[in-house]
């Protein structure tokens, strides 16, 4: 089954609500942002690391130069929803 990606862990939930609401619990939604409602919804989510964003971009904001830089966002499997 392909999981359906949602903009961020809010909608997602919003999204289930209307799935239970409806009976259609067999899809399967991936929220962003690794917030506390999918931690507790037991909801994948996908984590963009902004607290690392932030102090990448801290770091960069003092260099005298460009720089491109990578950071990896983290898939986190969590329950059935």
């Amino acid at each position: 089954m392909m999981p359906f990606f949602l903009n961020d862990d809010a909608i997602a939930v919003g999204a289930y609500q209307e799935l239970v609401r409806t009976n259609q619990t067999h899809i399967k939604l991936v929220g962003q942002g690794n917030e506390l409602t999918s931690e507790l919804l037991k909801m994948a989510t996908i984590d963009h690391q902004l607290t690392m964003i932030g102090k990448e971009a801290f770091r960069l904001l003092f260099l005298n130069k460009i720089t491109k830089t990578t950071l990896q966002s983290v898939y986190i499997e969590r329950g059935e929803i």
